[in-house]
């Protein structure tokens, strides 16, 4: 596989110092439920009637275009409700599920005194992305890494389908089986999902890739990526000019009784 411009501009740029690695545990790909009601679907039903207002692009374009993508996230940004939900599934599922499976002593590490509390702070995205893969269509994303897009391996990442993906032919996720530095052969796993699943993996380091879309459903799917404070460095950036899509952070304090 052609080497892109984002893995030629990492192996340039210093690797990011953050004051503690992230334990190999959440580095392990793995599928957990939530609760459906965290997600109101009320709230993405509105969501998607937001989306179904953008004109101008053709059907084949809306997976892929920058444009297209810049504008969704717009319309994400400025939806109180979705974006009132999308916090409540961070604050009371992820951040509590993350801390669930480190070990004590890992505890220990990533926890730091708050005005006199005992408190686990996390960097979340925000807001999150939508992607929207239209059905008969030959766009898919190759091959990648997010490190080639400026995200750092103390990132944890999350997808997870709004739209059913747990039919064989339903358009989903692949993630290569073993992490490689190339991601060029052929051994990735689909991964199949139904709403109220999430898939955990560390999309930094692990390549994946969503191929074509050639079933009769729009695959409609939300992910974010969810970073332990003292994983992550705040002052490190990828070499080069800054990436077309840009991400925000939000932090979150989980306190520890």
């Amino acid at each position: 596989m052609v080497q892109s411009s984002g893995e030629r501009r990492f192996k340039e740029t210093k690797l990011p110092q953050p004051q503690v690695i992230l334990p190999e545990v959440l580095t392990q790909t793995i599928v957990f439920n939530y609760k459906k009601e965290e997600l109101d679907h009320n709230t993405i039903s509105a969501l998607f009637e937001q989306i179904n207002c953008i004109f101008g692009y053709q059907y084949n374009q809306i997976f892929y275009n920058i444009a297209f993508r810049k504008l969704l996230q717009s319309k994400i940004a400025d939806n109180v409700d979705f974006l009132n939900q999308y916090k409540l599934l961070i604050q009371s599922t992820i951040v509590p599920y993350i801390y669930s499976q480190i070990s004590s002593e890992d505890r220990a590490s990533l926890t730091v005194n708050d005005e006199g509390q005992k408190v686990f702070k996390v960097l979340y995205q925000y807001p999150p992305t939508i992607r929207i893969q239209p059905s008969h269509t030959n766009e898919f994303k190759r091959p990648h890494r997010d490190i080639e897009y400026g995200h750092q391996p103390g990132e944890i990442n999350f997808w997870m389908p709004l739209t059913d993906c747990s039919q064989p032919d339903s358009p989903t996720i692949e993630l290569e089986r073993q992490q490689t530095d190339t991601g060029d052969h052929e051994s990735y796993d689909r991964v199949p999902l139904k709403v109220g699943e999430i898939l955990r993996f560390h999309g930094s380091l692990l390549h994946h890739r969503i191929p074509k879309n050639n079933s009769n459903r729009t695959r409609i799917s939300m992910d974010f990526r969810v970073a332990p404070a003292l994983c992550w460095d705040k002052s490190w950036t990828l070499k080069g000019k800054p990436m077309k899509i840009q991400h925000g952070w939000e932090e979150f304090k989980f306190i520890i009784d």
